[in-house]
């Protein structure tokens, strides 16, 4: 049995596409999920009839983000096609062409991003907060209900662990920071 050996750089191209591949099918087909519980249960939950507006609400904003998210990242591979990335270990000039990359797309599109989201988080904290009140009662199919409740409690972790991160990130930037500085300090009184 022969092993054929790859390249790093063909792995991780083949791993982004199927990655790519992957998460676009995840996020065609829950907008679809979304809009045929929303339109199915129209007129079917008298106690909150907000829950399947809701539904296609969240459906249109997942799916102008994955158009938004497509344009930033069609913008992005242009420009790194007409200016390939430095090979090289100069920080600054690292820093100076990833803000040059960031800067290939909209300041439109990026604060439309930004402001989706946000909105799309608001959304997610009021379906959640809806649906919970409602969960137990037979009032309302429970497909809507559940459906609702589960994609708000999901996406609601998925917030608090990237939330986390984030916080995880900052902190050990500022210590990594405060060493260098107190590694400075010492430097300069031996």
């Amino acid at each position: 049995m022969i092993l054929v050996e790859r390249s790093e750089k063909e792995v991780s191209e083949r791993s982004a596409i199927c990655f790519l591949i992957v998460s676009n099918i995840i996020y065609a087909i829950l907008p679809v999920y979304f809009l045929l519980i929303g339109l199915k249960n129209l007129s079917k939950c008298p106690i909150n009839p907000s829950l399947p507006i809701w539904l296609i609400c969240v459906a249109i904003f997942i799916t102008i983000d994955r158009v938004i998210f497509w344009k930033i990242l069609i913008n992005e591979a242009k420009f790194e096609k007409t200016f390939r990335r430095p090979e090289t270990d100069d920080y600054e000039l690292m820093k100076t062409w990833e803000k040059d990359r960031a800067k290939s797309s909209s300041k439109i599109l990026i604060l439309a991003k930004t402001n989706l989201r946000i909105l799309f988080f608001v959304a997610i904290i009021i379906g959640a907060v809806w649906s919970q009140k409602i969960i137990f009662t037979e009032s309302c199919k429970p497909t809507l209900v559940f459906t609702v409740f589960g994609f708000s409690f999901a996406a609601l972790i998925c917030y608090l662990v990237s939330f986390i991160g984030t916080m995880y990130i900052i902190c050990v930037a500022w210590l990594s920071k405060l060493d260098l500085k107190a590694k400075r300090s010492l430097s300069r009184i031996v």
